[in-house]
């Protein structure tokens, strides 16, 4: 080894960045379902952020619950719609979670709202619970490759 850096070892694989990109959308998602998981169906909404008082869609609930006011439904606290640099019909959006389903091919809230032919269970809840189940696994199976 004398003489070798760590990069011209055999011991050292170098992630690729595509990779680390999978590594963080599987901690996001992996996240998300335990912070999902205790929250009942009756605090789920289709189609918007919060209700202001105790229920959001996927998007609100995860934006509200790794914010640092957690019990705070206020639509502020709930979307993740960057209003500073968003305009007219082009969003850019501030919160994680839509960035790691769209990183594997998957708009989260078309499946929250019941617009996504594979998840057709009959609440949003179970609809979210069942596309992160089965990305974290894509994601495990592609990590694991």
């Amino acid at each position: 080894m004398l003489g070798k850096t760590r990069h011209q070892t055999n011991f050292y694989t170098p992630l690729t960045l595509q990779k680390m990109e999978k590594i963080a959308a599987l901690d996001i998602l992996t996240e998300a379902k335990e912070l999902f998981e205790p929250i009942p169906n009756e605090q789920w909404l289709e189609n918007d952020f919060s209700n202001e008082i105790n229920a959001c869609c996927v998007i609100g609930h995860y934006q509200r619950l790794t914010s640092s006011d957690p019990l705070n439904f206020d639509i502020k606290n709930c979307h993740d719609i960057d209003l500073a640099k968003s305009f007219l019909t082009v969003r850019f959006f501030k919160g994680y979670l839509r960035q790691a389903f769209f990183s594997i091919g998957i708009d989260i809230a078309l499946v929250n709202n019941g617009r996504h032919n594979a998840y057709p269970q009959p609440t949003p809840k179970a609809r979210v619970m069942a596309v992160l189940t089965d990305a974290i696994a894509q994601l495990q199976k592609e990590l694991a490759a």
